[in-house]
């Protein structure tokens, strides 16, 4: 019982803290005026045939002028209420529908007017059949103010004003006429219309307080609703999408594995000539090109959903990003014969470097794809647009497709070529372009081409980019770079990976680049091996290591003995969770500024992890 009682306490104190909002609250307030509008007809179906009545019997007992022009003006406020109100009924629904509801607020006060217009109107007619020579005459007018009240009070009382206004109005006047009447009945009549009032004033106070609260906690319920229903569908497009995604990314995986293991058996074919091998060489080596890159774009979608990629904005040069983009894509676009131009541009623009970069190279890697031998495509900067453009020479995209262009999976021209990717690409740009504020669009026409665009924000700093490491500007340089890694020296390096196959492999392919490999499969080994003594240059991790930690963890632990501070440290880790890279980033925090923390993501090919070993090196210590 007492928690009811409780229970019962906190929703008047609720109340009384919602009280003033419902009050403002514009749609609850449209809600009472539609509610007084309402009784618009249910006020003319009782006024209009009651007028006549009252002027036959009361005709010729009291001033012909007094009785006949209060029903005349009582009638001609009741036709102007409904004339009013078939204005309002017309307008309402496109009113509100445009969210106007200030506009059924200001109706509020007008119908309200109108209402206590009608209302002073009945309690004169009172007043004049009161002094009626017929018996009874002020009882009867009593009755009537009384009977009129009781149904103002069930039809406009939700109104604030009329909860104080009515009964003063009726009730007032009445009151005075019994009051100074000297006889003792009238009196007694005057008392009870005392009490009646402030029966009638507490009780249509709660109602119309207790109505206005559920009006707006509807409202709220509708909107909470939507809200809800806006959730269940975004949660619904979100696994359908997971659906799409793991559909499209197992084929496109299975696709590659199937042709390896091919390709795999084909080598152990008995009588096979060196020209037969290194084609199949070769055939394996495009087939794990494209698996690495389908891994690299599924990857950075999933780092974008989940939300783990902070972009740090600043002065980006276009000079010297068209200069790194061209290095990046000439050779490609040289063996495609596709001609490659860059416009020369002396402006900085304000984004994320390595987002941009990342954008732009997407943009342009899928206009050297869709582009014709012989055709060209164009880079560069529309100052008069404030946009970067990337033009290409393609066959251009039909107008029914071009609003679908920028989803994930979609591809114009569904290849049957598995290296062309998963239709990714178009995607994880429009997502960085959300993410750091940039606005992204197309235009394409058959037989033209398409030209695609960033608008960015134009500044006029001068910084310097950050240094760019993307792992695809390493598949067509492999060997160059597996060669000077083998030149870096006989250098230490710590290799911990848990799994005893990897780890294996691994370092038999460092040990073959040149490296001194000490290989350890658990944190505990590693922390003894350097507790011994030996000298380490450079210490690769991986991530996950079941119950013994994590890379974070290990390179924590090194890094807190004295001859290892400046240890440079690179982790792989074979996906993105946001735990991993919070990890990640407080490690870095944490570190001195000079030394070089590195995280990359698994697979990784071996020339790509040889060239950033070897950056991550001291100067002092590389060729």
């Amino acid at each position: 019982m007492a928690e009811s009682g409780d229970s019962k306490i906190d929703a008047i104190h609720d109340e009384d803290h919602l009280w003033p909002v419902v009050r403002q609250d514009a749609r609850t307030q449209a809600e009472v005026a539609r509610i007084i509008f309402g009784n618009a007809l249910t006020g003319a179906a009782v006024t209009y045939p009651a007028m006549p009545i009252v002027a036959w019997v009361y005709h010729g007992t009291v001033n012909f002028l007094a009785l006949y022009g209060v029903i005349a003006l009582t009638l001609c406020l009741q036709t102007v209420m409904l004339l009013h109100w078939s204005r309002y009924q017309k307008h309402v629904k496109q009113r509100e529908a445009a969210g106007q509801w200030d506009w059924s607020v200001q109706q509020l006060s007008q119908a309200s007017a109108m209402s206590f217009g009608m209302v002073a109107c009945i309690s004169a007619l009172a007043l004049v059949v009161a002094h009626s020579s017929l018996l009874g005459a002020p009882m009867i007018a009593s009755v009537m103010v009384l009977i009129y009240l009781v149904g103002a009070t069930v039809a406009d009382f939700i109104h604030r004003p009329a909860v104080i206004g009515y009964p003063i109005v009726l009730l007032g006047p009445m009151g005075v006429l019994h009051a100074v009447s000297g006889q003792p009945a009238q009196w007694a009549i005057a008392g009870f219309f005392v009490f009646y009032f402030v029966g009638v004033l507490s009780y249509s106070s709660m109602y119309s307080k207790r109505l206005q609260l559920s009006i707006y906690q509807k409202f709220q319920l509708n909107e909470l609703a939507k809200k809800l229903e806006g959730e269940r569908e975004r949660a619904q497009a979100a696994h359908d999408a997971k659906v799409r995604f793991f559909a499209a990314t197992s084929h496109d995986v299975r696709q590659p594995l199937q042709a390896m293991s091919m390709l795999l058996e084909a080598l152990r074919i008995p009588g096979a000539d060196d020209a037969q091998r290194l084609r199949v060489i070769h055939d394996l080596d495009v087939n794990m090109d494209a698996l690495h890159a389908l891994f690299e774009q599924v990857l950075e979608v999933s780092r974008l959903q989940a939300g783990s990629v902070q972009l740090q904005p600043r002065a980006v040069a276009l000079n010297e990003l068209f200069a790194r983009l061209q290095a990046r894509f000439e050779m490609l676009a040289r063996n495609k014969g596709v001609r490659l131009r860059f416009g020369s541009s002396l402006q900085a623009v304000w984004a994320d470097p390595l987002a941009l970069e990342r954008m732009v190279a997407n943009l342009l890697g899928n206009a050297i794809k869709h582009t014709p031998q012989g055709a060209a495509v164009w880079v560069g900067w529309r100052h008069q647009r404030q946009r970067i453009e990337v033009r290409d020479g393609g066959a251009g995209i039909e107008f029914t497709e071009q609003s679908r262009i920028f989803d994930e999976f979609y591809q114009v021209h569904q290849s049957k070529d598995h290296t062309q990717g998963l239709g990714l690409g178009l995607a994880i740009v429009k997502r960085l372009a959300a993410l750091g504020g940039q606005t992204l669009g197309m235009q394409s026409a058959l037989g033209r081409g398409s030209t695609f665009w960033i608008k960015l924000e134009c500044t006029v700093r001068t910084e310097k980019l950050l240094p760019v490491i993307m792992p695809s500007n390493l598949h067509h340089h492999d060997r160059v770079v597996a060669a000077e890694a083998k030149t870096t020296g006989r250098l230490n390096l710590l290799y911990v990976e848990n799994d005893s196959s990897l780890l294996r492999l691994t370092s038999s392919l460092l040990r073959m680049n040149g490296w001194e490999v000490q290989a350890c499969q658990s944190s505990h080994e590693a922390m003894a091996w350097l507790l011994a003594g030996n000298t380490c240059h450079l210490l690769l991790t991986d991530f996950r290591m079941g119950d013994q930690g994590n890379g974070a963890q290990l390179i924590e632990a090194v890094r807190q003995l004295p001859q290892f501070e400046k240890l440079p440290a690179i982790v792989l880790t074979g996906d993105g969770a946001v735990a991993e890279l919070a990890s990640m980033a407080r490690l870095r925090a944490q570190a001195p500024s000079e030394v070089t923390t590195r995280l990359l993501h698994k697979p990784v090919k071996i020339a790509e992890l040889l060239k950033v070993m070897r950056d991550c090196l001291p100067r002092i210590e590389r060729p």
